[in-house]
């Protein structure tokens, strides 16, 4: 394989893990969001009408607490967090 070849072949590979790792992380990122909104929707009985309303409720929670519900939520896990 020419040297040229060979460089855009690992231009190539690194552009295709980068674009990987912001979509796993892009991916990560919505199911903690939603798991939030459904969360948010379980303690109130309805959706949050805007994203200050969710940001209020997430600060009326305990840190830990709805830490460990985001883990059951998305991993079916409690972390070792003491509640």
């Amino acid at each position: 394989m020419p040297r040229q070849a060979v460089k855009h072949a690992i231009k190539h590979a690194i552009r295709l893990a980068a674009n990987r790792t912001n979509n796993d992380e892009e991916r990560r990122r919505l199911k903690r969001a939603r798991a939030l909104l459904e969360m948010f929707e379980e303690d109130r009985g309805r959706r949050a009408a805007n994203v200050e309303e969710l940001r209020e409720w997430m600060g009326m929670q305990l840190t830990d607490q709805l830490q460990m519900r985001m883990n059951r939520r998305l991993h079916g896990i409690d972390a070792g967090v003491a509640g």
